[in-house]
């Protein structure tokens, strides 16, 4: 009868124990699919939508920077001795890899 028991209870223990396993590595999938899911892939368009509003929001001037900079040759996008012209946006994308205009985006439900 003691050995019915023990038995009993070492094959509750394991089922329990299997059924906690389980439930973990189903917790740790769904919560991996969250992650992926918030980090919403962003078109370039909507980017920079997020970055002028952004820009206005913090008081930048066009190319993200304070206001108040002064650029030799007058813009940060043409480079006088290469001839090299830089996309704006591509200039502020450089400049802020962080991508702050980002930070309050929410995944969408």
């Amino acid at each position: 009868m003691k050995l019915i028991i023990i038995t009993s209870i070492v094959l509750t223990l394991v089922l329990v124990g299997i059924i906690i396993i389980s439930y973990k590595e189903i917790s740790k999938e769904n919560f991996k699919e969250e992650i992926k899911d918030s980090k919403k892939e962003l078109t370039f368009e909507e980017e920079k939508l997020l970055i002028d509003k952004w820009i206005q929001e913090q008081d930048l001037n066009q190319n993200g920077d304070p206001k108040d900079t002064v650029y030799t040759g007058g813009t940060p996008l043409f480079n006088e001795a290469t001839g090299e012209r830089i996309d704006r946006y591509d200039y502020i994308l450089e400049k802020h890899p962080e991508r702050p205009w980002q930070t309050n985006l929410k995944p969408e439900i």
